[in-house]
């Protein structure tokens, strides 16, 4: 498609449909991706092998189109969209599946990879709820029976917390907000998983997909965010989560 080879240079083949020397200019307004670790089992910090391309290796992606765009195959800085994207359970996958709590906590980690990014301009979960057979994707935010998986509340209310020097970043999108709503997350701090919670801060949420990313001291001790939608109803509360990278 792009008619160039491993080394960004112009394919001539016209098996390819690269005549007249090289192909023409795509019409293609963005890129779309599945940047799986391999099955969809290794956690998303993995850089797979030279030939994979997962999340935390995008840079490769970007050579690829980098070189495209030298050859004036596509358009400069095209937004990438990662259509397809999620993490194997066990239950029920036996083999490649890792635990339901690894599957919420790596969900929201790639997000917060992903936001980084500001090429990359979406995350399509895949699946909502796992297929019947084994064989088949097992990565739903649900089991095949319907019933929850944790990382269906984790996807809900993404939080990820990050140890910055002394500092504690933490990240988290209102995900059921509507766009550019006016919203109030609070912060919490528990000394253990089944410790009491208190607040640590309340955050005004201003931006328009309901992000926001807090500097607070370090201090010890697991985090949660709870959010009261300002349209009214329950507190809806976030996975518990420990400090990563």
């Amino acid at each position: 498609m792009l008619c160039i080879d491993s080394r960004g240079r112009a394919l001539r083949s016209r098996s390819l449909d690269c005549r007249g020397g090289f192909g023409g200019r795509l019409a293609v307004t963005g890129v779309a991706h599945h940047p799986y670790t391999r099955g969809g089992s290794q956690p998303p910090t993995s850089k797979g092998s030279s030939t994979e391309i997962t999340i935390s290796s995008i840079s490769r992606l970007k050579t690829i189109l980098r070189q495209a765009q030298a050859k004036r195959r596509i358009p400069r800085n095209l937004p990438i969209q990662y259509t397809e994207y999620g993490f194997q359970t066990n239950p029920p996958d036996g083999l490649f599946g890792v635990s339901l709590a690894k599957q919420a906590a790596w969900i929201n980690e790639s997000d917060f990879i992903a936001w980084h990014d500001p090429r990359v301009r979406a995350v399509a979960q895949y699946e909502m709820r796992d297929e019947a057979s084994l064989a088949a994707f097992q990565t739903g935010l649900r089991f095949n029976d319907g019933r929850l998986k944790p990382s269906w509340a984790a996807y809900r209310l993404p939080l990820w917390v990050a140890r910055r020097g002394s500092k504690l970043l933490v990240w988290g999108q209102l995900r059921p907000a509507a766009d550019g709503a006016v919203e109030q997350v609070d912060i919490q701090n528990a000394p253990t998983a089944n410790g009491a919670f208190t607040s640590v801060k309340t955050v005004t949420v201003r931006s328009r997909k309901g992000f926001f990313n807090v500097k607070l001291p370090k201090r010890a001790g697991v985090w949660r965010v709870s959010w009261t939608p300002s349209t009214g109803g329950a507190a809806i509360l976030s996975r518990v989560a420990r400090p990563g990278r």
